[in-house]
């Protein structure tokens, strides 16, 4: 298709976001749709280096898909909340949003389920393991940090 699109995205892709994307979104959503987001993410830098719009013909080649293909994991990434679709006349503009983070990933009823009956339990339990951070009680600790006005002298 030579309809053209754009990409933005209102936040960065860490490298934290970029493990959530493979280890919690991919088994749910398949590896196209996640290859196709990182591919999307990647056109941001290039549009705003080339200052150009791009075209569905030229992704298609790039990510060596169909339209159908294409079409199929963007549905994907839109109803998993990864991206937002708009359009006027011929042209697209595809908003990416950042996957969660694991803690809100994990307490989201319908994405943790989907994610556990994909695993199963023992591949589940071990990303999950993988990705939270035990909280560490600290009520019984005195905080003894220095306070600013004590490390910083300013005339």
């Amino acid at each position: 298709s030579q309809d053209s699109y754009q990409v933005f995205c209102k936040g960065y892709l860490s490298e934290d976001k970029i493990r959530v994307l493979t280890h919690l979104y991919q088994p749910i959503c398949r590896y196209e749709a996640i290859s196709l987001y990182l591919t999307l993410y990647h056109e941001i830098e290039r549009g705003r280096m080339l200052n150009t719009e791009s075209t569905h013909y030229r992704i298609l080649n790039i990510c060596q898909m169909t339209l159908t293909q294409f079409q199929d994991s963007l549905s994907i990434l839109e109803g998993i909340g990864l991206v937002r679709t708009y359009k006027k006349d011929s042209s697209y503009v595809y908003e990416l949003m950042l996957p969660l983070t694991p803690k809100k990933f994990f307490n989201h009823d319908v994405l943790n389920t989907l994610l556990y009956r994909t695993l199963g339990p023992s591949d589940y339990e071990q990303t999950k393991y993988f990705f939270i951070v035990p909280a560490v009680d600290i009520t019984t600790y005195q905080d003894v940090s220095s306070r600013f006005d004590e490390v910083f002298h300013i005339v």
